[in-house]
């Protein structure tokens, strides 16, 4: 079987926005990081190929049968799925015989080896089809570690251990890393928008944080921050899944906090626009932030206004040019970054959308970007 290096496989699920805003078991930000880069292999004249399944909680907090036929995938996106009953251990055992038997199948019908495979992340369900790949198969297995093998910890899957090479998103894992043939890549930017000067003009300034409701990625700390804030002129707009009992009750009491929950990708859009600037709060000293990179920061860059954050372990120093950074889980530094970026002139907002810009075109495009991934993925 030959190779054909215009095409490869990529172990892993994407969703359209439909099934991403109504089911709780998938993560809008990796759903979006995989999509992008789909995308951008795509742009580059590679086909993939996605094999998986759609994600529930185990039943019976989800369904007791998933079936394939409930996967609804983004226009362009290739996705060989499989259905399998939803019950602890049975579940890991069927999605790893069915992937199997789905790659077993494709292989055989195209006659031809990818030039190679990518795994996004490496899960007890998925280990068995990208094993078979790699040892049966002879197809070269990247794996994309995103994310810790569970949540409070810095620790990966030791299953990373089989893969032919490996791709960190976390600066700080790729650092420390001791496995050979591994690189540092969090992700690119397609499109940069211009942020509308009218913003500046307006009276009340709206911060906006998008992503999960949870303890490591910030939000408590998020919300104590504002109630420091001494500018009276900004609003704090908060949308994504999670924790949503918490940010209600915090909105009802602060008529200065909007909660939305979780929006579509046009509300969401208008949501960038209207901002102000972005914040990321995620904890530092929360061991999970460590091994994973906020991907909401390249969305945020995209839009070309200022963004705060927190400097964790899994960010590239790199960002300190354009990112202002807050190096403690102070409540009271959080705040006076705010009020600080807030107080900005129009000359100095300005200055930093330019600076962004910059950054971007030489560093983040995936146009550039997704290139020399390629050449570094059929070389290793």
């Amino acid at each position: 079987m030959k190779i054909n290096s215009d095409y490869v496989i990529w172990v892993g699920s994407v969703f359209n926005d439909e099934q991403v805003l109504n089911n709780a078991a998938i993560s809008p930000a990796g759903n979006k990081w995989q999509l992008n880069f789909i995308n951008a292999l795509t742009n580059s004249g590679i086909k993939v190929i996605n094999i998986g399944h759609c994600p529930e909680r185990v039943y019976p907090f989800g369904k007791f049968f998933v079936s394939k036929h409930a996967t609804s995938t983004p226009n362009g996106i290739k996705l060989i799925s499989s259905s399998y009953v939803n019950l602890p251990i049975l579940r890991i055992i069927a999605i790893n015989i069915f992937s199997t038997i789905k790659l077993a199948s494709l292989l055989h019908k195209l006659k031809e080896k990818p030039s190679y495979l990518i795994g996004y992340n490496s899960y007890s369900y998925n280990l068995i089809p990208l094993l078979f790949a790699k040892y049966i198969k002879k197809i070269k297995w990247i794996s994309l570690v995103a994310d810790p093998i569970s949540d409070n910890t810095n620790k990966i899957n030791a299953f990373y251990r089989f893969a032919d090479a490996k791709v960190f998103l976390s600066y700080k894992l790729f650092k420390s890393s001791r496995f050979q043939k591994i690189i540092h890549f969090d992700g690119g930017i397609s499109k940069i928008f211009e942020p509308d000067k009218k913003i500046l003009q307006k009276n009340e300034r709206i911060i906006l944080y998008t992503g999960a409701i949870a303890r490591h990625t910030g939000i408590e700390l998020l919300v104590e921050a504002f109630a420091l804030i001494k500018n009276n002129n900004i609003r704090l707009v908060v949308s994504g899944k999670g924790n949503n009992e918490l940010l209600s009750k915090v909105a009802s009491d602060n008529k200065k906090i909007t909660f939305l929950g979780m929006v579509d990708e046009q509300t969401l859009f208008s949501l960038y626009s209207d901002a102000f600037l972005f914040i990321n709060p995620r904890l530092i000293d929360e061991k999970t932030n460590n091994s994973n990179f906020p991907s909401k920061l390249l969305e945020y860059l995209s839009f070309c206004k200022p963004v705060i954050s927190t400097y964790t372990g899994g960010i590239n120093p790199a960002y300190k040019e354009i990112i202002q950074f807050v190096y403690s889980d102070d409540p009271q530094d959080l705040a006076n970054k705010i009020d600080e970026i807030t107080s900005w002139t129009d000359i100095k907002y300005l200055q930093n959308s330019d600076e962004i810009k910059t950054f971007i075109d030489k560093n983040k495009k995936w146009s550039k970007i997704i290139v020399d991934f390629n050449k570094w993925a059929l070389g290793v």
